[in-house]
Protein backbone atom coordinates (compact mmCIF):
# COMPACT_ATOMS: atom_id res chain seq x y z
CA UNK A 1 0.00 0.00 0.00
CA UNK A 2 1.83 3.39 -0.98
CA UNK A 3 2.44 5.59 1.47
CA UNK A 4 0.47 9.47 1.78
CA UNK A 5 2.20 12.58 1.25
CA UNK A 6 2.38 13.31 4.89
CA UNK A 7 3.08 9.55 5.78
CA UNK A 8 5.86 10.32 3.51
CA UNK A 9 7.34 13.32 5.33
CA UNK A 10 7.06 11.86 8.69
CA UNK A 11 9.01 8.83 7.42
CA UNK A 12 11.58 11.44 6.58
CA UNK A 13 11.25 12.98 9.79
CA UNK A 14 12.21 10.06 11.84
CA UNK A 15 15.23 9.24 9.30
CA UNK A 16 16.42 12.98 10.00
CA UNK A 17 16.07 12.72 13.71
CA UNK A 18 17.86 9.05 13.57
CA UNK A 19 20.41 10.32 11.06
CA UNK A 20 21.00 13.55 13.46
CA UNK A 21 21.77 11.22 16.46
CA UNK A 22 24.21 8.86 14.60
CA UNK A 23 26.63 11.83 13.31
CA UNK A 24 26.32 14.03 16.56
CA UNK A 25 28.67 11.45 18.12
CA UNK A 26 31.12 12.62 15.07
CA UNK A 27 31.41 16.35 16.64
CA UNK A 28 33.39 17.83 19.09
CA UNK A 29 32.47 18.92 23.12
CA UNK A 30 30.42 21.97 22.23
CA UNK A 31 29.20 21.60 18.60
CA UNK A 32 27.59 18.17 20.59
CA UNK A 33 26.21 19.23 22.85
CA UNK A 34 24.31 22.01 20.43
CA UNK A 35 23.41 19.49 18.50
CA UNK A 36 22.05 17.24 21.37
CA UNK A 37 19.54 19.82 22.41
CA UNK A 38 18.38 21.08 19.12
CA UNK A 39 17.65 17.34 18.23
CA UNK A 40 16.03 16.52 21.67
CA UNK A 41 13.59 19.20 20.95
CA UNK A 42 13.09 18.31 17.80
CA UNK A 43 12.29 15.20 18.86
CA UNK A 44 9.60 16.29 21.06
CA UNK A 45 8.12 18.58 18.75
CA UNK A 46 8.09 15.78 16.38
CA UNK A 47 6.37 13.53 18.82
CA UNK A 48 3.41 16.68 20.02
CA UNK A 49 2.96 16.96 16.52
CA UNK A 50 2.32 13.19 15.82
CA UNK A 51 0.39 12.79 18.75
CA UNK A 52 -1.88 16.10 18.14
CA UNK A 53 -2.35 14.66 14.73
CA UNK A 54 -3.27 11.15 15.52
CA UNK A 55 -5.22 11.61 18.98
CA UNK A 56 -5.61 15.03 19.41
CA UNK A 57 -8.98 14.93 17.26
CA UNK A 58 -12.09 15.59 19.74
CA UNK A 59 -10.24 16.00 22.37
CA UNK A 60 -10.50 18.75 24.96
CA UNK A 61 -9.50 21.74 23.64
CA UNK A 62 -6.30 22.08 26.59
CA UNK A 63 -5.40 18.88 25.41
CA UNK A 64 -5.30 20.08 21.44
CA UNK A 65 -4.21 23.39 22.57
CA UNK A 66 -1.24 21.90 24.36
CA UNK A 67 -0.12 19.47 22.27
CA UNK A 68 -0.11 21.88 19.34
CA UNK A 69 1.61 24.61 21.95
CA UNK A 70 4.90 21.90 22.02
CA UNK A 71 5.12 21.95 18.22
CA UNK A 72 4.11 25.96 17.76
CA UNK A 73 2.78 28.24 20.51
CA UNK A 74 2.73 30.91 17.83
CA UNK A 75 0.69 29.04 15.17
CA UNK A 76 -1.73 28.23 17.34
CA UNK A 77 -2.34 31.14 18.68
CA UNK A 78 -2.29 32.44 15.27
CA UNK A 79 -5.05 30.35 14.25
CA UNK A 80 -7.05 31.12 17.22
CA UNK A 81 -7.20 34.62 16.87
CA UNK A 82 -7.96 34.49 13.21
CA UNK A 83 -11.04 32.15 14.59
CA UNK A 84 -11.84 34.41 17.09
CA UNK A 85 -13.09 37.07 14.78
CA UNK A 86 -15.16 34.47 12.77
CA UNK A 87 -17.52 33.30 15.86
CA UNK A 88 -17.24 35.63 18.47
CA UNK A 89 -19.28 33.80 20.82
CA UNK A 90 -16.84 31.45 21.07
CA UNK A 91 -13.67 33.39 22.23
CA UNK A 92 -13.47 31.84 25.81
CA UNK A 93 -13.00 28.33 23.98
CA UNK A 94 -10.56 29.91 21.84
CA UNK A 95 -8.74 31.53 24.29
CA UNK A 96 -7.92 28.78 26.30
CA UNK A 97 -6.53 27.16 23.48
CA UNK A 98 -3.85 29.66 22.87
CA UNK A 99 -3.40 30.05 26.62
CA UNK A 100 -2.99 26.03 27.21
CA UNK A 101 -0.37 26.45 23.62
CA UNK A 102 1.69 29.22 26.00
CA UNK A 103 1.97 26.61 29.00
CA UNK A 104 3.44 23.90 26.80
CA UNK A 105 6.15 26.49 25.43
CA UNK A 106 6.44 27.52 28.59
CA UNK A 107 7.04 23.98 30.39
CA UNK A 108 9.08 23.22 27.59
CA UNK A 109 11.16 26.41 28.00
CA UNK A 110 11.93 24.87 31.50
CA UNK A 111 12.56 21.32 30.63
CA UNK A 112 15.25 22.72 28.12
CA UNK A 113 17.24 25.03 31.14
CA UNK A 114 16.71 21.92 33.42
CA UNK A 115 18.47 19.34 31.08
CA UNK A 116 21.27 21.65 30.03
CA UNK A 117 21.59 23.93 32.90
CA UNK A 118 20.46 22.71 36.35
CA UNK A 119 21.68 25.82 38.70
CA UNK A 120 19.56 28.57 36.25
CA UNK A 121 16.57 26.15 36.57
CA UNK A 122 16.43 27.07 40.17
CA UNK A 123 16.69 30.76 39.57
CA UNK A 124 13.71 30.75 37.34
CA UNK A 125 11.69 28.17 38.85
CA UNK A 126 9.29 29.81 40.90
CA UNK A 127 8.36 33.23 38.51
CA UNK A 128 8.01 29.53 35.78
CA UNK A 129 5.64 28.15 38.15
CA UNK A 130 3.91 31.65 38.69
CA UNK A 131 3.45 31.94 35.01
CA UNK A 132 2.27 28.28 34.41
CA UNK A 133 -0.34 28.54 37.58
CA UNK A 134 -1.56 32.17 35.76
CA UNK A 135 -1.94 30.64 32.57
CA UNK A 136 -3.22 27.27 34.19
CA UNK A 137 -6.17 29.49 36.28
CA UNK A 138 -7.23 30.75 32.70
CA UNK A 139 -7.49 27.58 30.63
CA UNK A 140 -9.86 26.73 33.80
CA UNK A 141 -12.21 29.46 33.50
CA UNK A 142 -12.13 29.16 29.86
CA UNK A 143 -13.14 25.53 30.07
CA UNK A 144 -16.74 26.67 31.03
CA UNK A 145 -17.13 27.62 27.62
CA UNK A 146 -18.97 25.38 25.08
CA UNK A 147 -16.45 23.40 22.46
CA UNK A 148 -16.76 24.81 18.85
CA UNK A 149 -16.48 21.41 16.96
CA UNK A 150 -15.99 23.22 13.62
CA UNK A 151 -12.63 24.60 14.96
CA UNK A 152 -9.66 22.55 14.14
CA UNK A 153 -6.03 23.35 14.33
CA UNK A 154 -3.46 22.01 11.49
CA UNK A 155 0.30 21.48 12.55
CA UNK A 156 2.76 21.15 10.04
CA UNK A 157 5.60 18.68 11.06
CA UNK A 158 8.25 20.27 12.69
CA UNK A 159 11.20 18.29 10.98
CA UNK A 160 12.40 18.65 7.39
CA UNK A 161 15.72 19.32 5.77
CA UNK A 162 14.68 23.14 5.41
CA UNK A 163 13.61 23.84 8.74
CA UNK A 164 16.66 21.62 10.77
CA UNK A 165 18.90 24.06 8.21
CA UNK A 166 17.25 27.05 9.26
CA UNK A 167 16.81 25.87 13.00
CA UNK A 168 20.94 25.67 12.87
CA UNK A 169 21.57 28.97 11.17
CA UNK A 170 18.71 30.82 13.38
CA UNK A 171 20.98 29.07 16.50
CA UNK A 172 24.37 29.76 15.07
CA UNK A 173 23.20 33.57 14.94
CA UNK A 174 22.12 33.61 18.23
CA UNK A 175 25.29 31.97 19.21
CA UNK A 176 27.32 34.64 17.51
CA UNK A 177 25.42 37.36 18.27
CA UNK A 178 25.80 36.86 21.58
CA UNK A 179 29.27 35.77 21.74
CA UNK A 180 29.90 39.01 20.02
CA UNK A 181 28.22 41.47 22.21
CA UNK A 182 29.18 40.18 25.17
CA UNK A 183 32.76 40.90 24.26
CA UNK A 184 32.52 44.22 22.44
CA UNK A 185 29.54 45.83 24.81
CA UNK A 186 29.24 43.23 28.34
CA UNK A 187 26.97 40.90 29.38
CA UNK A 188 24.41 43.52 29.47
CA UNK A 189 24.18 44.64 25.60
CA UNK A 190 23.22 40.64 25.32
CA UNK A 191 19.87 41.16 27.26
CA UNK A 192 18.45 43.33 24.24
CA UNK A 193 19.54 40.43 21.68
CA UNK A 194 17.98 37.76 23.96
CA UNK A 195 14.72 39.95 23.80
CA UNK A 196 14.58 40.98 20.44
CA UNK A 197 15.20 37.06 19.08
CA UNK A 198 13.18 36.31 21.62
CA UNK A 199 10.08 37.52 19.84
CA UNK A 200 10.47 34.68 17.13
CA UNK A 201 11.73 31.48 18.65
CA UNK A 202 12.21 31.90 22.81
CA UNK A 203 13.26 28.06 22.94
CA UNK A 204 16.20 28.74 20.56
CA UNK A 205 17.09 31.85 22.76
CA UNK A 206 17.22 29.08 25.90
CA UNK A 207 19.57 26.74 24.23
CA UNK A 208 21.83 29.12 23.10
CA UNK A 209 21.86 30.71 26.70
CA UNK A 210 22.20 28.05 28.65
CA UNK A 211 25.18 26.66 26.17
CA UNK A 212 26.80 29.53 26.95
CA UNK A 213 26.06 29.79 30.11
CA UNK A 214 27.84 26.38 30.53
CA UNK A 215 30.92 27.55 28.77
CA UNK A 216 31.59 29.95 30.99
CA UNK A 217 31.02 32.74 28.39
CA UNK A 218 28.43 34.24 30.09
CA UNK A 219 27.45 34.36 34.02
CA UNK A 220 24.54 32.97 35.91
CA UNK A 221 23.23 36.30 36.59
CA UNK A 222 23.31 37.30 33.04
CA UNK A 223 21.85 33.87 31.39
CA UNK A 224 18.98 34.17 33.61
CA UNK A 225 18.32 37.60 32.64
CA UNK A 226 17.99 36.90 28.90
CA UNK A 227 15.91 33.88 29.81
CA UNK A 228 13.63 35.79 31.38
CA UNK A 229 13.68 38.13 29.04
CA UNK A 230 13.18 36.12 25.87
CA UNK A 231 9.84 34.24 27.83
CA UNK A 232 8.66 37.77 28.24
CA UNK A 233 9.63 38.80 24.99
CA UNK A 234 7.55 35.62 23.47
CA UNK A 235 4.08 36.57 25.72
CA UNK A 236 4.13 40.34 23.48
CA UNK A 237 4.61 38.15 20.43
CA UNK A 238 1.67 36.31 21.45
CA UNK A 239 -0.75 39.61 22.66
CA UNK A 240 0.51 41.38 19.77
CA UNK A 241 -1.11 38.10 17.42
CA UNK A 242 -4.35 38.95 19.44
CA UNK A 243 -4.88 42.44 18.66
CA UNK A 244 -3.78 42.29 14.88
CA UNK A 245 -5.88 39.28 14.04
CA UNK A 246 -8.19 38.74 16.98
CA UNK A 247 -11.49 39.91 18.07
CA UNK A 248 -11.55 42.35 21.21
CA UNK A 249 -12.76 39.96 23.89
CA UNK A 250 -10.05 37.39 22.70
CA UNK A 251 -7.17 40.45 22.92
CA UNK A 252 -8.12 41.78 25.93
CA UNK A 253 -8.39 38.10 28.03
CA UNK A 254 -5.78 37.25 26.48
CA UNK A 255 -3.48 40.28 27.57
CA UNK A 256 -4.87 40.52 30.82
CA UNK A 257 -3.60 37.30 31.16
CA UNK A 258 -0.27 36.85 29.19
CA UNK A 259 0.37 39.88 31.49
CA UNK A 260 -0.20 39.10 34.70
CA UNK A 261 1.67 35.76 34.26
CA UNK A 262 4.79 37.12 32.39
CA UNK A 263 4.83 39.97 35.11
CA UNK A 264 6.28 37.74 37.49
CA UNK A 265 9.51 37.17 35.91
CA UNK A 266 10.18 40.50 37.20
CA UNK A 267 11.35 39.05 40.14
CA UNK A 268 14.67 37.80 38.43
CA UNK A 269 15.59 41.31 38.34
Amino acid sequence: MPLSSSSKNELKAVLILVAGFGLVTLLGDLPKKIAELVLLLAALEFTSYLAAKYFGSGRAFWIVGFLGGLVSSTAVTLACAEASNKSAKSWKFRSGTALAAQLAATLEMFGIVLFAARPLATRIALPTALLAATLTAGIVWCSRSQKDSDFKIEVRSPIDAKNVLRLSLFLGTIFAGMAALQKVLGSQATGLFAFVTGLFEMHGVTLATTTLYTQSSIDADTAVINISLATVASVVAKISLAWTHGSRRFAAFMTAVLTLGSAFFALVF
